[in-house]
């Protein structure tokens, strides 16, 4: 209906892609904005585009030489198709074999109206309307250009991080090199090969990158175009933790380039090395090194490039081969200049006077290296740089926090460039000084697994062992294992990862696993196995020398050693103290830089030491300050374990007062922290703080509690802590499912308010109905459906009815003596000690009703317990609120998505309805118009075959009667072939009624196909819809030129009529048949006619009763390529579709189940298996 030139311009918006700039439609279309503008308002009229702005109308306004004189900008002006069917409805316009030129030539229409200074600004649009056209393209040099445009395209896509859309353009430009590119093309195909390498490595191809690395290594001409090749071979072994070989690679290629470095330095080495270096500073300060002339030596920039690269790997493989690699680097840069990679060589020389011990020295130089950013802007480098600054120099003389905002900083950027090794070390660390600064336990929890997810999907395998081990060890905390000593869990299992490791050389990650374990150990009073742990670490602790985790390790380490202490002999103890004194003087020097961190830790070994010596008044004020300390900069674990042990030396001093105060202030840090592992150790270590408990066992844990599993007592201090209330607060308002709410709450309940019982009551139709009932006895709690509260008898009825009328709280300290309400049979009956219920009351109106007993205790439900309950309740009203009118608003939208649905079905049976009329209505008309005729002419060649048997015989007496005729007749009868023709001409008449009866059968079953249904159903033969079916599809069900026919079984049962729209099920015979047939015309392309015929295209129709559910079943199987059990699960659904554009519009199976499950009571299904074929099944009733 739309105007040619119309469709003609939308061919070519279809091309652009959904959304497209008239400035750019113009240009293709090679007409003026104007007349492009005109050409598509009768789309925009029929709805088929839309317009992005209001600019549109500009161009319909003025003419084309009065936009010209106005300037006007057309790139403004922009549409986008209303679907993208229609998208496809026009691309299907254009023919198939002109589909591809099509591209190709918008391609090149763009790049000819591109300046070439925009050229990259605008290259995805021309190289992807090229590439699709690729196959037109026949001479070298456009196939080179393009190749070039496809490099432009790949690295730009991979400076935005969209690396798979990179590789696709880089392989493209691959292909498109000829066979001696490496001879004819050498510059072009290594920039290609080194680009797609890159971009294969950061799309976690490691396989792939790795094979295009050693192409380049192998035709690479000189070391220095070798360079790349190796660099990034570096940082996929490092990101695959393949640290040794990351070394030994990195190693070789610094021979090459002239630098060769000991693999195996010892002390001496390195000895040499700083002295070296400090010659080569001399007197010169920092602003001195900044302002070093830039490198411009290709060699040396090369050497620090491969230096960078294998930093990293050598502290975790090599931790003494990294003072030699900074010392070079540094080394480098004062003999040639600076260049971008001088910061990351004054970042790791400052690193390793850090760990020598000279703190000031090396922060000097990670603020130098933070200064060279801004003169040698690199975003790669600035993730490396911040990573060695924020994890291994800022704690040194900040706060711990501070060196959090460096990590993350560089992570992001890491992950933005494609720096995969250096972010995924440094979110690694992050999470570890997360857990290590007292951080609560769940938000670790959280924190670590969602990085741990990522770094698995990003293939980080250093990151994955990194992070695991920090989550494994919060959950041990946590109380989420069964061994807490051990890290084995879902996490990470020590006992199969840490052997890996070893091997792997992995020394951080090792020494993560030993200063975890040795914390744990210490923390739950395995002091022997602590220590192995801690002088394990120290065997590997060269690996972390510098990190904050060797201040952590140092810790317990000494506290280790003085928990050993009393038990050991008098020769151990000396060895103890003496190891204690060298790890103090240690601590003390860090604490001198950054006492926010060290102070309080060199204060509670202090302390343990006093306390071991009998130096009981020291000991006491070293306690307090590490306690304060502690308390001041955060670190809430280490607040806790120091109240624990002075309040074990309190009582070590007979002082319970004192002693059960410290202790209680630990229970609380502890809880605080979230380590329900060892709040629930300190209660078997220390019955006083469970005294209280009398209320039953609660054995599983949950993410909303932060009691222990074995307690649910006024051991709490007859309050919910804030954690507490907070947390449960917060589980109870993110739950939004009316029925998950409930019983969410009640477990919160019970495992926080002494309650043996807890019973929720809400007001349902001004009735008070039960809704959730929960038993400390209970993993789970009951959710029942609006039980009327009269209903029951297991409440106490006076109870309820005192709060439901008064709409006040009510505590019975005993209901068995209170008054008022002993008297209730509940009460009597089951002896209920303690009560407690609480109105659920929503701006000023009742809700509903909050019930828990404690059978057992009198006065479970203290003051300060139903304080903190009621602000609960306030927020369970609200709570309670929402999810009632979430329930309400999911039933509108199920009411309008059915509605939708319903719409939609009856659309497709308007559609189909008015479809099969319009059939119906051509089909009668073209068989009134044909069978006319044909009666006409059957009926005149019955008289005419008679007729001219009559003259045979006629001619055949005559011949017999006349013996000798004129020579005349003779010679006529012989150019006739007389003789012939009285054979033939019967036979012809023959034919002819044969030819009349085939077109009265084709145009019978022209009508019987589209029979016009009644209003109810009316008994059919089945097969003779399916037979009128295979009549209309003949045409293409016989053989063609390239195909033999198509061969049809037909199986057919002896079945009876049966009642149904026959019209309808022609329709879904003809959809399924049709489908076949189309799976055929496809797996059948490239394959000759032979072929073909020695594997034949079958399809099946079977049909049979089955007696036993009274249903008639079709069977319709083809023996094609089958189809996936993913296409299978979706293959009704409306508008699915799996043909190409044009070819399919995704009703037909859709309609074909509604037919016959929905019109007709019955069943459509599909199996399939790939490789063998498909099988629809369709089950119709009897009656």
């Amino acid at each position: 209906k739309l105007p040619a030139a119309t469709q003609e311009v939308l061919k070519l918006a279809a091309c652009v892609g959904d959304k497209f700039a008239l400035d750019v439609l113009s240009l293709v279309s090679e007409e003026s904005a104007n007349a492009t503008a005109t050409q598509l308002y009768s789309a925009l009229q029929a709805g088929l585009i839309l317009p992005l702005s209001d600019a549109y109308r500009i161009p319909l306004v003025f003419d084309r030489a009065e936009s010209i004189n106005l300037k006007l900008d057309t790139s403004r002006v922009s549409y986008k198709f209303l679907h993208d069917r229609v998208q496809q409805a026009a691309y299907s316009l254009i023919p198939e074999n002109r589909k591809k030129s099509t591209h190709f030539n918008i391609g090149q229409l763009l790049l000819q109206n591109t300046p070439i200074e925009k050229l990259e600004e605008n290259i995805f649009d021309i190289v992807n309307q090229l590439n699709v056209g690729i196959d037109t393209i026949n001479q070298p040099a456009e196939k080179t250009q393009l190749a070039k445009f496809n490099l432009t395209a790949g690295r730009k896509a991979k400076a935005a991080a969209a690396y798979e859309a990179a590789v696709r353009y880089l392989r493209v430009a691959m292909e498109l090199l000829p066979a001696d590119c490496w001879q004819s093309q050498y510059d072009l195909t290594l920039a290609i090969y080194e680009s797609t390498a890159e971009s294969e490595y950061l799309n976690i191809n490691y396989e792939d990158s790795k094979k295009l690395v050693d192409i380049v290594l192998q035709k690479a001409k000189t070391l220095l175009e070798k360079v790349n090749a190796y660099e990034l071979q570096l940082q996929s072994y490092n990101a695959q933790n393949r640290l040794i070989e990351s070394l030994n690679t990195g190693l070789e290629v610094l021979k090459l380039l002239g630098i060769s470095l000991p693999q195996n330095p010892n002390s001496l080495n390195i000895m040499a090395g700083m002295i070296n270096t400090k010659l080569s500073l001399g007197l010169k300060r920092i602003d001195d090194l900044a302002n070093l002339p830039e490198m411009t030596d290709p060699n040396q920039q090369a050497a620090m490039r491969i230096l960078s690269g294998i930093l990293s790997t050598a502290i975790q493989a090599k931790p003494r081969l990294l003072p030699l690699l900074a010392f070079m680097m540094v080394k480098l840069c004062i003999k040639y200049g600076n260049s971008p990679y001088a910061s990351i060589a004054y970042a790791y020389y400052g690193l390793v006077m850090c760990r020598l011990g000279d703190i000031s020295l090396g922060y000097e130089f990670g603020e130098l290296a933070i200064r060279l950013l801004d003169k040698f802007p690199s975003r790669s480098i600035k993730s490396r740089v911040y990573a060695i600054f924020g994890g291994w120099i800022e704690h040194w003389k900040t706060d711990l926090k501070s060196g959090l905002g460096y990590l993350m900083e560089a992570f992001k950027t890491g992950m933005e460039t494609g720096d995969l090794e250096y972010a995924g070390y440094c979110i690694g660390e992050y999470c570890a000084k997360k857990l290590w600064m007292g951080e609560h336990l769940a938000l670790v929890e959280e924190e670590t697994g969602k990085y741990l997810k990522l770094m698995q999907q990003s293939q980080l395998e250093m990151a994955v062992q990194y992070i695991s081990i920090e989550r494994q060890t919060a959950l041990n905390l946590s109380g989420k294992t069964v061994e807490p000593c051990h890290l084995v869990g879902d996490n990470f299992n020590e006992l199969k990862t840490l052997p890996a490791l070893m091997e792997a050389k992995s020394f951080v990650l090792v020494c993560l696993v030993y200063n975890a374990k040795a914390m744990l150990n210490f923390l739950f009073r395995n002091y022997a196995q602590a220590l192995e742990n801690s002088r394990l670490f120290e065997q590997y602790e060269e690996a972390v020398a510098g990190l904050y985790l060797v201040s952590v390790s140092k810790l317990y380490s000494s506290l280790s050693l003085l928990a050993l202490y009393p038990q050991a002999g008098k020769e151990e103890q000396k060895q103890y103290l003496k190891k204690v004194v060298y790890l103090q003087n240690k601590m003390k020097k860090f604490a001198v830089d950054a006492p926010m961190n060290y102070q309080h830790k060199y204060d509670l070994v202090a302390a343990e030491k006093a306390r071991v010596l009998g130096q009981n008044t020291q000991a006491m004020d070293l306690y307090d300050r590490a306690i304060s300390g502690a308390a001041k900069n955060g670190y809430i674990q280490e607040e806790a374990l120091a109240y624990e042990l002075a309040g074990e030396f309190y009582q070590s001093l007979g002082k319970q007062i004192i002693s059960q105060a410290y202790l209680t202030k630990a229970y609380y840090g502890y809880i605080h922290w979230g380590s329900l592992a060892k709040v629930k150790h300190l209660e078997s270590t220390h019955p006083f703080l469970v005294a209280q408990t009398r209320t039953t066992q609660t054995p599983n844990l949950d993410v909303t509690r932060t009691t222990t599993g074995n307690t649910t007592s006024n051991s709490l201090g007859d309050f919910l802590d804030v954690a507490t209330f907070i947390k449960s607060s917060q589980a109870i308002n993110s739950e939004i499912v009316l029925e998950k709410l409930l019983s969410k709450l009640i477990k919160i309940i019970l495992e926080n308010a002494a309650a043996q019982k807890v019973v929720l009551l809400l007001i349902e139709s001004d009735r008070l109905c039960i809704e959730a009932v929960g038993n400390s006895t209970d993993t789970q709690a009951t959710v029942l459906q609006s039980m009327p509260f009269e209903n029951s008898q297991d409440l106490p009825v006076s109870v309820i009815n005192y709060v439901f009328r008064s709409q006040k709280p009510l505590v019975l300290q005993d209901a068995t003596v209170a008054e008022l309400f002993n008297a209730d049979e509940y009460i009597r009956e089951f002896q209920i000690k303690s009560i407690l219920c609480l109105p659920i009351i929503y701006q000023s109106n009742l809700q509903g009703i909050i019930y828990l007993e404690n059978k057992l205790a009198a006065g479970a439900f203290t003051t300060d317990r139903v304080e903190v309950l009621k602000v609960l309740v306030s927020q369970v009203a609200i709570a309670i609120e929402n999810a009632r009118l979430y329930a309400r608003e999911q039933e509108k939208s199920q009411q309008l998505e059915k509605s939708f649905s319903e719409l939609q079905q009856a659309q497709m049976q308007l559609i189909q309805g008015e479809k099969m009329s319009s059939l119906g209505n051509l089909v009668a008309g073209v068989a009134h118009e044909i069978n006319n005729p044909v009666g006409f002419i059957a009926g005149n060649i019955n008289e005419a075959t008679a007729a001219v048997a009559d003259l045979i015989n006629h001619l055949k007496l005559y011949q017999e009667e006349v013996i000798d005729p004129s020579s005349k007749i003779a010679e006529d009868a012989e150019d006739i072939d007389l003789e012939y023709l009285m054979e033939d001409l019967p036979k012809m008449l023959l034919s002819m009624k044969v030819g009349c009866d085939r077109i009265r059968n084709i145009s019978t079953s022209l009508r019987t196909f589209s029979r016009a249904d009644t209003s109810h159903k009316v008994s059919a033969d089945i097969h003779e819809g399916i037979d009128s079916t295979l009549m209309i599809l003949q045409h293409r069900l016989k053989a063609h030129p390239d195909t033999p026919a198509i061969q049809v079984v037909k199986d057919y049962g002896n079945i009876p009529k049966v009642k149904c729209f026959l019209g309808q099920l022609n329709q879904v015979f003809m959809n399924i048949v049709a489908n076949a047939i189309d799976c055929f015309e496809e797996s059948n392309k490239g394959r000759s006619f032979a072929e073909i015929e020695l594997a034949p295209n079958i399809i099946n129709i079977t049909t049979e009763i089955d007696d036993e559910n009274q249903i008639v079943v079709i069977k319709i199987r083809d023996n094609g390529r089958g189809i996936s059990e993913e296409v299978v699960s979706r293959i009704f659904d409306h508008l699915f579709t799996t043909k190409g554009v044009g070819k399919g519009t995704g009703l037909g199976l859709s309609i074909s189940r509604q037919i016959v499950a929905e019109t007709h009571g019955g069943s459509l299904s599909c199996d399939s298996v790939v490789g063998e074929g498909t099988e629809f099944t369709i089950a119709l009733p009897l009656s």
